[in-house]
């Protein structure tokens, strides 16, 4: 029997596990360090808070007492969402360098949103603009990282 508890220690190590490999990879990043916010600053945020949240989540469920209620897994249609989601992630990643992060930030909420919510098509188109804007402006401009811009350095 699947239960809930073993399900969340096992996504809580895998979690813990993609932390670390964003640190790892962090580490990795060249830089200066005597600049104001070195470029890999965001990443070592972001895995920091990955692996803590993984770990947190292994310990938790672990710790966890009372009724262990069974996993209930998803259907066709499920499964179906959860793989267009993964192929969603995969065609970002691969056009980053390509079309930008502004321009993929864009098209990747947008698509997310329309593809689990196919009534509200302005929703999503909204939503990746200004996902699109935030990532331009906070961590492009203000705070001065050195993403791909794509297409908008042409």
């Amino acid at each position: 029997m699947k239960s809930q508890r073993k399900c969340d220690v096992v996504a809580g190590i895998v979690i813990a596990f993609l932390g670390a490999a964003v640190l790892y990879g962090a580490s990795k990043i060249p830089g200066d360090p005597a600049e104001q916010l070195p470029p890999q600053t965001l990443p070592y945020i972001i895995g920091f808070m990955t692996l803590g949240g993984g770990l947190g989540l292994a310990l938790k469920s672990l710790r966890a007492g009372g009724n262990d209620p069974e996993v209930h897994w998803p259907d066709r249609a499920g499964f179906a969402r959860i793989g267009v989601n993964l192929l969603l992630l995969f065609l970002f990643v691969l056009s980053l360098n390509v079309l930008g992060m502004p321009v993929v930030t864009f098209l990747y909420v947008a698509g997310t949103v329309w593809y689990l919510d196919r009534k509200r098509i302005v929703g999503a188109l909204v939503a990746g603009a200004c996902s699109s804007l935030v990532v331009y402006f906070l961590f492009m401009k203000v705070l001065e990282l050195t993403l791909p811009m794509g297409l908008l350095e042409r």
